[in-house]
């Protein structure tokens, strides 16, 4: 008899006949799928969820009693073709499933290309149900009969409670409908759902041309990253033709330009949004910023303001330490508070302490800003305080030994001094030693020091000093210089299996790093930034050389290893001897590999 195979679409039944051997699949259309006793069932077929929030894609499965599950895959509908999630979308999609029984998917900050159909599979020739996403903004419609309307574009899974607010402020919390009997020309109306306040819409007003800015007044520490959240609305049938963001000096309004230095990017587009974005803040960056486009022919213009603080302790008043900014910070922190160099403690901004002994240094950070910590006080008249004693720094880059120095009040300071530790002795470094080593500190109390291209030589202990000065304890920093190298395992590989890469080095870098990725030299897009990547099902188009680096440092990568793919096929049936069923990654891609066997598409 020779070897026939039909598939009939439609029905509930598919059936595969190869000589004597016969295999029949059944799977519902009511978010259940069944398979020879294996099921897979979705806890919700159709979910809406809200612009830039969580969600999880939550399924069970079961299999026969004794059946080993060796690998599992998530796809998702584009184009009327399902495609394997196999990058995992720059880190905003994580499997929290496992091989037993849960199969569960997270995909993080959900944006519109989102909505599609996914479908979890770990059987080869199944063919499942599959659960529905849509993602949706939220957008303030009015002014009608004095309602303003919350609108989604979906309904949302969750049954929500509506946030109101009235420029800027939180004002009622109840359903999508809000009446407001008086609506001014300067009043500006958004909404937010209960529990993702940070994803409101965006802001609506009673005038043709209309900018409106999240928070009117932000306060961000010195160094971070900041964005001036904003939207702007114009007539129906407007052509937005430009954009512009000014800052206030001297009373006047300035375009931004390129005395930024590259630290401003501009986060919005032509049609509502007017996001900018600033990078490594300054004091000098305080002070009022006003989007405008093009024609706008209004003279009022509204603005934000922006106030950029330091951290600094006072104290130290009667057994406490106070962690104080020149401005309350926009988002409520919570403070890290650090003694001798070590996070000991998450508190708040004030910190008692029933014991400061006269070698302790204490200083405060911000949680999620931990490498821009404040300067550390001491109770001695004479003290040099690192910001760290422990530094690690990739091979190559440039570091700095930040550090800060006291002494009594009108001393005078004549002489300062770095030493290294070598041969078991301390060294003085010679200013502008080779070129790479440059005092940044001054005479007052800072006490920098910048080392540039560094190497694994350069791996010591370091000690600044002044003159004069009664120190006779000499605190010091611990510098290490590390590569980075990739680890692969496995670096030979079968198809489907599962390979890890992970980016490591021999200390540990702060703040933590983002990591960059690269295939054949070239970087990988939409990697997630984690120092390890985990290709679930791995195929032949994943052979190739691997390397990775730190971001910001992308000119000291590692060095490359190589991923070996061999085939590999799933025997399904017996269609006569010798030949038998095959699929590889489920299509006809190797027919060379065996002259016998038959190739199915699935």
């Amino acid at each position: 008899m020779s070897p026939r195979s039909y598939y009939r679409e439609g029905g509930t039944t598919m059936s595969l006949r190869t000589g004597s051997v016969s295999v029949v699949f059944l799977w519902s259309l009511t978010g259940v799928a069944v398979v020879l006793g294996q099921s897979v069932k979705y806890t919700s077929q159709k979910i809406c969820a809200l612009k830039g929030s969580t969600v999880d894609l939550s399924c069970s499965y079961t299999n026969p009693k004794g059946y080993t599950v060796t690998s599992t895959e998530w796809y998702y509908r584009k184009n009327g073709n399902w495609i394997e999630i196999r990058d995992y979308s720059a880190g905003r999609v994580s499997y929290l499933g496992n091989k037993v029984n849960d199969c569960t998917l997270r995909i993080t900050d959900l944006r519109e290309e989102d909505s599609a159909s996914y479908q979890f599979t770990h059987w080869p020739l199944a063919k499942y149900a599959y659960v529905t996403l849509s993602v949706t903004g939220l957008q303030v419609l009015g002014y009608d009969k004095n309602k303003l309307t919350c609108r989604t574009s979906c309904p949302l899974t969750e049954q929500p409670t509506y946030i109101w607010y009235k420029n800027g402020q939180p004002i009622r919390e109840g359903t999508s409908s809000l009446y407001v009997h008086n609506f001014s020309d300067e009043d500006r109306y958004s909404c937010a759902v209960k529990g993702h306040e940070n994803l409101r819409s965006p802001a609506v007003c009673n005038t043709d041309y209309c900018v409106t800015y999240t928070s009117q007044r932000i306060c961000a520490l010195k160094g971070s990253t900041v964005e001036l959240s904003c939207s702007f609305t114009y007539p129906r049938g407007y052509t937005v033709t430009a954009t512009e963001w000014y800052y206030r000096k001297n009373q006047n309004w300035k375009k931004i330009s390129d005395n930024y230095a590259g630290r401003v990017s501009y986060r919005g587009n032509k049609n509502n949004d007017c996001t900018l974005r600033i990078t490594d803040l300054r004091e000098e960056d305080s002070t009022s910023y006003q989007f405008r486009f093009t024609h706008w022919h209004l003279a009022k213009y509204a603005y934000v303001t922006l106030s950029v603080t330091g951290l600094q302790v006072l104290g130290y008043d009667k057994n406490k330490l106070t962690c104080r900014t020149s401005c309350p910070l926009t988002e409520q922190p919570t403070y890290i508070w650090y003694k001798n160099g070590q996070p000991f403690r998450e508190d708040t901004s004030i910190l008692n302490v029933h014991y400061f002994g006269d070698e302790d240094r204490y200083s405060c950070g911000v949680k999620g800003h931990e490498n821009l910590r404040s300067p550390a006080v001491c109770k001695k008249t004479y003290s040099v305080t690192y910001t760290s004693q422990s530094i690690c720094a990739l091979k190559g880059s440039t570091v700095d030994l930040s550090c800060s120095y006291t002494y009594p009040r009108y001393h005078n300071v004549r002489t300062t001094m770095w030493y290294y530790w070598k041969n078991r002795n301390w060294k003085e470094i010679p200013n502008n030693n080779a070129g790479r080593v440059l005092y940044r500190g001054n005479k007052v109390s800072d006490c920098t020091l910048r080392i540039t291209d560094v190497s694994e030589e350069d791996s010591t202990s370091y000690y600044f000093t002044f003159k004069p000065s009664d120190l006779t304890k000499y605190e010091n920093v611990s510098l290490t210089v590390t590569d980075v190298v990739l680890e692969m395992e496995p670096t030979s590989v079968s198809e489907r299996n599962r390979v890890t890469l992970t980016c490591t080095t021999k200390c540990s870098l702060d703040p933590n790093p983002e990591y960059s990725w690269y295939k054949n030299g070239q970087p990988i897009e939409n990697t997630k930034t984690n120092s390890a990547v985990h290709i679930l099902s791995v195929s032949s188009e994943d052979a190739g050389r691997y390397s990775c680096g730190v971001k910001g440092h992308e000119t000291l990568l590692s060095p490359e290893k190589t991923l070996n793919v061999t085939y590999s096929c799933i025997v399904i049936g017996i269609c006569g001897d010798p030949a038998m069923v095959c699929i590889i990654n489920d299509a006809i891609k190797h027919p060379e590999l065996h002259p016998d066997w038959q190739y199915v598409t699935l």
